[in-house]
């Protein structure tokens, strides 16, 4: 990452925002390091950087790591209102439209914590290129449609994107979002470049987080099955989760049962015909939402 390193530095974009550390102890945040992000978050938040920017998702015709690659500034964590917040600004080298060679960008990124998956894969304005692949899902405000895209499961995702939330939303044109497994992710044109603007930017994306509807997410984060489902992460096989299933405790049953998570419906299942059976009663939304965790726990 050499090179990087050195053009970062002789544009200047290697310099921290002043006061951020300092206002960000006050607010009792942790440095998140360099890498605050799983891989395969950073490179989504990579591809919507670089629409944001009037380009393609996906830098043709080059194996330039160095070069493709992410690089995070200001990175602080910590729990607002209850959901896990992470901050950075995201810096990436990007080539010029039209007269040629690269500069470096910085994008402001904020990610909150959700309390189920989404039906959704994200949110992004209009412009001359896709960040978010997938198919379009109009939400039936033709204002709201024309200047921003939906992206999502087709009927499922009726109703995620709810009239306040498009409304603040619409608040602004140069940010987009990601909503990738239990994370919702706000990813701006602009490097945040004061701690002022690093808190409203939380702010507000919390105010969109909890416009979503209940009948979508909780509006509670729960984390007293944080264990169970650690457990289920290292489920490989049917022969495991047959086991995993047996062998719950009557406790556990009860804390699974009053859980806002899509296996809340499953805490009383014990042999894989009552599986089967309790799964294919759900409704599809609630299925497509049970597949996606499993997905996310074998590295879907």
């Amino acid at each position: 990452m050499g090179f990087f390193r050195r053009f970062t530095q002789g544009m200047g974009h290697a310099t921290r925002v002043a006061g951020l550390a300092e206002a960000a102890s006050s607010w009792g945040w942790e440095a998140a390091g360099d890498d605050p992000f799983a891989a395969g978050l950073t490179d989504a938040i990579h591809g919507v950087a670089r629409t944001l920017n009037g380009i393609f998702r996906t830098m043709t015709g080059s194996n330039d790591l160095m070069v493709a690659g992410t690089r995070y500034r200001d990175a602080y964590r910590a729990t607002v209102d209850g959901r896990a917040v992470t901050v950075a600004n995201a810096w990436i080298t990007i080539e010029a439209v039209v007269a040629g060679g690269r500069r470096a960008v910085g994008s402001g990124v904020v990610a909150v914590e959700l309390s189920t998956v989404l039906l959704i894969g994200g949110i992004e304005p209009r412009g001359r290129h896709n960040g978010i692949p997938g198919p379009e899902v109009p939400t039936g405000n033709a204002s709201f449609d024309a200047a921003y895209r939906v992206v999502g499961a087709g009927r499922l995702s009726k109703g995620v994107v709810t009239p306040e939330m498009q409304q603040r939303i619409a608040a602004r044109d140069d940010w987009a979002f990601i909503a990738q497994d239990t994370t919702f992710v706000s990813i701006c044109r602009e490097p945040f470049a004061t701690p002022d603007e690093v808190s409203q930017r939380v702010r507000d994306v919390l105010a969109i987080v909890t416009a979503l509807p209940a009948s979508v997410a909780p509006a509670q984060v729960d984390h007293s099955v944080d264990d169970l489902l650690a457990r289920i992460s290292r489920i490989d096989d049917l022969e495991q989760a047959l086991a995993f299933v047996q062998q719950l405790s009557d406790a556990d049953r009860q804390r699974l049962a009053a859980s806002p998570t899509p296996l809340a419906k499953f805490a009383d299942v014990r042999t894989p015909d009552e599986a089967i059976g309790r799964f294919m009663s759900l409704p599809e939304a609630e299925r497509v939402q049970v597949l996606a965790m499993f997905q996310k726990t074998q590295g879907g």
